[in-house]
């Protein structure tokens, strides 16, 4: 019998006993019948509950552990790129090429804010902190305007395929 069967099951045998179709004795007697089984099926639905709690708590502590390895690994990984460029940059190599890998420096023209107080109201971003707004500032620079305090710089930027 399920939980919600237990229910319809002593609306039942009240039911009996309110027509007279059931003795006192007897009523009391089913009636302790269905508690014990309310009461087993809804210490089960208990222990489900828990497993499924602690489960959900393991794969939370497991969540947790595979978050950590993953910022270790990306750490690990930015250290070797880094790595990388600089031997290569003091090597004098710009691309190197084997069966697995292709290694190479693509330029970027990053817009460098040398003083931000010098930068026009037109190209600054109007947020909770005031900032300048790069890719305005980049874009009219690239255009032949001038902006005073700003620059467009030069770098080399590894990409490992």
């Amino acid at each position: 019998m399920r939980l919600y069967e237990i229910n319809a099951a002593i609306d039942a045998v009240l039911q009996l006993a309110i027509d007279g179709e059931m003795s006192d004795e007897d009523l009391r007697t089913n009636l302790d019948a269905i508690e014990m089984a309310f009461e087993e099926k809804a210490d089960a639905c208990a222990c489900i509950f828990k497993n499924y709690l602690a489960e959900a708590t393991a794969i939370k502590a497991e969540e947790d552990q595979l978050k950590a390895r993953r910022k270790t690994a990306e750490a690990q990984a930015e250290r070797m790129k880094a790595y990388l460029s600089a031997q290569m940059q003091q090597a004098g190599k710009t691309k190197i090429t084997t069966a697995r890998n292709a290694i190479s420096f693509r330029k970027s023209s990053p817009t460098i804010i040398d003083d931000a107080s010098l930068i026009p109201e037109d190209y600054l971003k109007i947020t909770i902190d005031e900032k300048p707004d790069l890719t305005a500032i980049a874009a009219a620079i690239k255009s032949g305007t001038p902006v005073p305090g700003a620059r467009i710089g030069e770098r080399q930027n590894i990409q490992i395929k």
